[in-house]
């Protein structure tokens, strides 16, 4: 009995054919070796897109032996594109294209500027890579079918098709870096809650995802803290700004995947990507009353934070000592926006479409004899991460922390005061498990409900079958 991708497959080539389609993509289902898709004996390109640890329990567990099963699908003497890759996985490439006599290339990512002026239609930096193999698979077709000649097949280095370009930007996929939002929540209340959905399940993918995600919501989430001060002393007094300039927002994780998949290898690398990723300082600026000067200074960087509070020092002497100028009422505005993303709480479910049909009825609570074991696992895993992680302990209900002006104390004194500041903000209850994906929703749409100053941001990441019933159940 063949199994249903194989069915699917099958469907598929019937369909082209009957259809008489100029040009057909097929995309393997899994590996490439014996992929149901790798029948065709003479495709006119192949390509290999960025390898990583993914089905290893049927691919191997080794990026050389994973590369074997994807090289599966090379030809010989037909031409093949790739990413960069690493080491392990590059070397079985170019050998098995050798003994194929397969002219492989190695692909750059596109550059952003050939798109004049536009972004890609897939979000994520990754996609720049996935779109430079694109234009050469599809230019090379172009170019072997007569529809592009060999001169302007080298040209597109340098400028792209119009209508190359209207396809990379007008591009889309649904559950991979897709952002939506929850008009049921969002119809009746000021605030929001928006959902974040990428099916990234392997670590490769996990880090991709959390890049996106920690960009995703940097421009939302810019919470400032005014410091002020006059020319004689400065104090140490915060202000928030206010609330029509900033909101609060909270992120949350709604994780699942498979148990044949590793969480410790996915887990770790989504928590680390986001906390690491962003800026920790962006900028300083000051302005005097009664003199029409002024002065911006980005100094946006991502090394240590003692370090940004001393180059952040440095740069306030810089400014106040060569403006002689400046007598009195010197309001000074520190913005350091630290842009590390940390979830409020991780929440784990089981997959609806395991048990139920998504029906009109779908709201309706689970069956409470579901098994929960698998959910659990992942939450240990969560918990056993939080507890040794103690870069966490700073962030509870903070996206960034004030930067301090501790008045007659140097560089470094006023550096080891944040630093214990930082550190004894606490952190508890980081996780939940849920017998179904309507409970959460519910929970969600609650919690918003209740917190109406605030601004939930939900990554929902891990299962590609998690991303279609969550969009099932809120496009509704």
């Amino acid at each position: 009995m063949p199994t249903f991708f194989h069915f699917l497959a099958l469907l598929a080539f019937k369909i082209f054919s009957e259809e008489q389609v100029d040009v057909c993509i097929m995309e393997v289902g899994l590996g490439g070796k014996y992929d149901a898709t790798n029948v065709v004996q003479k495709p006119i390109v192949c390509g290999i897109t960025s390898l990583g640890y993914d089905h290893m329990e049927i691919l191997g567990n080794t990026l050389g032996e994973i590369a074997g099963e994807k090289a599966g699908i090379l030809k010989h003497r037909i031409p093949a594109f790739t990413v960069t890759q690493p080491d392990e996985a590059m070397d079985v490439l170019k050998e098995k294209a050798s003994q194929l006599n397969v002219p492989l290339q190695v692909t750059s990512p596109l550059d952003a500027k050939l798109l004049n002026g536009l972004k890609l239609g897939l979000e994520g930096e990754h996609q720049y890579v996935n779109a430079g193999l694109a234009v050469a698979l599809c230019s090379t077709w172009m170019n072997i079918n007569g529809h592009l000649e060999e001169s302007h097949l080298k040209q597109i280095q340098h400028t792209l098709p119009e209508q190359f370009i209207n396809g990379l930007t007008t591009a889309s996929l649904q559950g991979r870096a897709q952002i939506v939002r929850d008009e049921h929540v969002n119809n009746k209340i000021s605030n929001e809650l928006v959902f974040f959905l990428d099916g990234a399940h392997s670590p490769e993918s996990m880090e991709a995802c959390a890049k996106w995600f920690s960009l995703a919501i940097k421009d939302q989430n810019q919470t400032l803290f005014h410091q002020i001060a006059d020319n004689s002393r400065f104090s140490n007094k915060v202000v928030k700004t206010h609330q029509s300039e900033t909101q609060k927002s909270a992120q949350i994780l709604l994780f699942n995947c498979m148990s044949v998949r590793d969480p410790q290898l996915l887990l770790p690398h989504l928590m680390k990507t986001c906390a690491d990723h962003g800026d920790c300082f962006q900028k300083l600026s000051w302005r005097t009353y009664g003199n029409t000067c002024g002065h911006v200074i980005s100094c946006s960087r991502r090394s240590p934070k003692q370090s940004h509070m001393y180059v952040c020092f440095m740069l306030i002497d810089k400014v106040i000592n060569s403006n002689k100028s400046i007598q009195t009422s010197l309001n000074l505005v520190i913005v350091w926006v630290y842009q590390g993303v940390y979830f409020k709480k991780a929440l784990f479910v089981p997959g609806l479409s395991m048990y139920h049909k998504i029906g009109s009825h779908a709201l309706t609570p689970s069956d409470s004899n579901i098994d929960l074991s698998w959910q659990f696992t992942l939450q240990r895993v969560w918990e056993n991460l939080m507890q040794g992680n103690k870069v966490h302990e700073k962030y509870q209900d903070l996206n960034l922390f004030s930067i301090m002006w501790l008045a007659g104390k140097n560089n470094s004194a006023a550096s080891e005061e944040l630093a214990g500041m930082e550190m004894s903000v606490s952190n508890c209850e980081h996780s939940a498990v849920f017998s179904s994906l309507p409970l959460v929703i519910n929970w969600l749409r609650d919690r918003v409900q209740q917190n109406q100053s605030t601004r939930f941001q939900v990554l929902v990441t891990g299962s590609i079958h998690l991303i279609g019933d969550v969009l099932k159940l809120v496009k509704k």
